[in-house]
């Protein structure tokens, strides 16, 4: 068995890499290592980890969207809380995501002030967003941060775009 740091791996932006046979244990100590402020986002559902780098576009695209829901928002006086790409994991259900951003609306007044989040009680994101590339894998499965999103058991699925493919999903 080849055993390999975190710090060895690198994922160029625009690129995606994927890990199979991912313990939850295994899903939260890389989570931990990688800390909080990376270029890089995951995705996990069922043993498979996604880490993502995105494109200078794609961020680009992030803040727009996000900006222009923020004044939407504002401008229908609708209150609103972000919590920008916090990570949601679900342990029951083998299944973590972080999106780009995520917006709290239906139930902004309940997350007010909270640095954490049991997503076993309903106050999921009204709005998650997250620029992926998505699609089938050749092996059949997808590991992509939608099916991570869909297995959350949330209720919603997200808005999101495959900007390679210049259709939303």
């Amino acid at each position: 068995m080849v055993t390999l740091r975190l710090q060895q791996i690198h994922v160029p932006p625009g690129q995606r890499i994927l890990l199979e046979a991912i313990s939850w244990h295994e899903f939260e100590a890389i989570v931990e290592e990688l800390g909080e402020h990376r270029g890089t986002r995951i995705a996990y559902s069922k043993g498979i980890l996604e880490i993502v780098s995105p494109l200078p576009e794609h961020e680009k695209a992030k803040v727009v969207i996000s900006d222009l829901l923020k004044v939407l928002l504002d401008e229908l006086d609708m209150p609103w809380e972000s919590l920008g790409s916090t990570t949601f994991r679900r342990e029951e259900m083998a299944a973590g995501i972080e999106p780009d951003d995520c917006f709290y609306i239906q139930h902004q007044a309940a997350m007010v002030g909270k640095d954490r989040i049991d997503l076993t009680v309903p106050t999921y994101p009204s709005r998650r967003r997250r620029n992926a590339v998505c699609g089938d894998e050749p092996n059949g499965r997808d590991c992509s941060s939608l099916a991570g999103l869909s297995t959350m058991g949330t209720g919603a699925y997200p808005a999101m775009m495959s900007q390679e493919r210049g259709r939303r999903l």
